[in-house]
Order: C-alpha cells, then sequence, then structure tokens
C-alpha cells in the first residue's frame, strides 16, 4: 500500500494545538482474544503488519508533506517485538518524531525496548488494563497478568513515556 494522503483535509477544523497525523503500522490485532472486543468480527484472525522501513517511510513522506513531526499510531495494539523494531528503525534513520500509540500491558515490554521507544520519539501510550480483578481479566481473555501490569507501567513511565488507562466499570 502507498504512504497514506490527507490532501483535500481541512486540518484547521480539527481541534488540536499540533498536527497530529495518523499512521497504521499494521491491519487487525495481533492478539484478537478479548472477549468484549468487537475487531476480531471486523478482521477475523487476519493480523498483518507493514515493513518497518515502510513505515518509517511514511513518517518521513507525511512529514515532509504535511509539515508536521507528531504521529498517532493508529493500530489496535504495538507488539513489543514491533515496538523494538520500529524504534530501532527510526533511531537508525535520524527522523526526529513525536509519537503516540496503544499497546497491551505485556512483560515483554522491558526497560531497554521502554528506553528505546523514548529515544525513537513515543511520548505516550495507550493501555487497555480493563479491569483490576484477575477473574475479571480472565474473563475477558485479556492475556495480561494483572500481576504484571505495574511494572510495565512503570517502566513506561520511567523512560519518559506518558501513560493513559483504559477501565471498564
Amino acid at each position: 500500500l502507498p504512504t497514506p494522503d490527507f490532501d483535500g483535509l481541512d486540518f484547521k477544523k480539527y481541534f488540536s494545538p499540533k498536527l497530529i497525523m495518523p499512521l497504521l503500522t499494521s491491519r487487525g490485532c495481533y492478539w484478537g482474544k478479548c472477549t468484549f472486543c468487537d475487531h476480531s468480527y471486523i478482521y477475523g484472525k487476519y493480523y498483518q503488519e507493514r515493513k518497518i522501513g515502510l513505515v518509517v517511510d511514511d513518517l518521513r513522506k507525511l512529514q515532509e508533506k504535511y509539515g508536521t513531526d507528531y504521529f498517532s499510531l493508529s493500530d489496535e495494539a504495538i507488539s513489543p517485538q514491533a515496538a523494538k523494531q520500529l524504534s530501532d528503525e527510526i533511531i537508525r534513520s535520524g527522523i526526529k518524531v513525536k509519537l503516540i500509540t496503544q499497546a497491551r500491558l505485556e512483560a515483554a515490554f522491558s526497560e531497554e525496548i521502554c528506553k528505546s521507544m523514548y529515544d525513537a520519539g513515543f511520548r505516550w501510550a495507550f493501555f487497555g488494563l480493563e479491569s483490576g480483578s484477575e477473574k475479571i481479566l480472565k474473563r475477558m481473555n485479556k492475556g495480561i497478568d494483572i500481576k504484571n501490569a505495574g511494572a510495565v507501567i512503570k517502566r513506561f513511565h520511567n523512560a519518559g513515556i506518558l501513560v493513559h488507562l483504559f477501565i471498564l466499570l
């Protein structure tokens, strides 16, 4: 697929102090098992990541074309492996961007990955914690361990990445 084209949109009509461009780096959800989520109906079990080099090319092209350094990765969630690969490639490329992403509270988000993400420009991460109850999380099939959630949040925080939690009531 080509780099997204947002020509024709009047960005002045969007309430934001800075232009934040959306960008998909994958389609579908790599977890795809949460019982409350309807994305599995949309994508089925389909999940595909865009090649990291193409994502960085997209960031560079959109940055040049629209004059912004701010991007929101609009994926369902970025995996720890994809976050590390993307971060390493952004750093290697030398482009300077600020990124927002969604992710899962997975223990695989190590201190090293969080630091690399910050160095690449990640500044805000949204996580679907959903509940503090292990019983509820198991019924939701979230696939996260509540005992590790605090440690993951702390690693992002310590790296300098703001954390936003989604909670279902």
